[in-house]
């Protein structure tokens, strides 16, 4: 609802920088794209896995799959084909990437309540076996909001990311950011020092 708003008074603000800077309406203008090719696949409440690269289509498969009211499932871009299969398995959830896509309309502006499932994260398993976190929007909000207090996070910040997207840590910092109406930079070659020093110069 945020990327609406935002497409609406700042459409020309740069939201995601990656290969290329897309603003605010590209990428609403990309999710309602997205949101018709797969609501004929994707039911309210199912749990849809996404493969958590630092690519617009994972920010965009997951910003239609939030719209059309089912639960995100990020998993990580370097996860075994048997720890994928085990996640299916335990969530009764399927891949974005099995999915149909046929262009059919639908009413974007129905978007989903505070009280609806957001997002499943998991755990890094440092305690013990990894588990998965269900979030609702007002957990995930109040998390943007606590995200935002500390640093200051307004439309005016441009951060720099390059912590895992499949993790709490990465991707709360950019939804916060997205939320608040700044900028992303992604960087998912973490060890590229030069890369990474070049971009908070530019």
């Amino acid at each position: 609802e945020r990327i609406y708003e935002y497409s609406c008074s700042q459409p020309e603000k740069d939201a995601i920088i990656i290969d290329k800077c897309y603003t605010y309406k590209d990428l609403w203008d990309r999710t309602v794209d997205c949101v018709k090719m797969l609501n004929e696949s994707v039911g309210e409440r199912d749990n849809v896995l996404i493969k958590a690269d630092f690519t617009l289509d994972f920010i965009i498969n997951m910003f239609a799959i939030s719209i059309l009211k089912a639960v995100v499932v990020p998993y990580s871009r370097d996860i075994s084909e048997n720890n994928l299969n085990g996640l299916k398995k335990e969530l009764g959830a399927y891949e974005i990437n099995e999915l149909n896509r046929k262009e059919v309309d639908y009413d974007v502006n129905d978007f989903p309540t505070e009280n609806d499932s957001h997002m499943i994260l998991y755990t890094t398993g440092t305690t013990g076996k990894k588990k998965g976190v269900l979030h609702t929007y007002r957990s995930s909000i109040y998390t943007y909001y606590k995200y935002a207090y500390g640093p200051g996070i307004n439309n005016e910040t441009k951060m720099l990311i390059s912590l895992p997207l499949n993790h709490g840590n990465g991707l709360r910092h950019l939804e916060t950011v997205l939320y608040n109406g700044g900028t992303c930079i992604l960087l998912p070659e973490t060890y590229d020092l030069k890369k990474m020093f070049f971009l908070c110069r530019q």
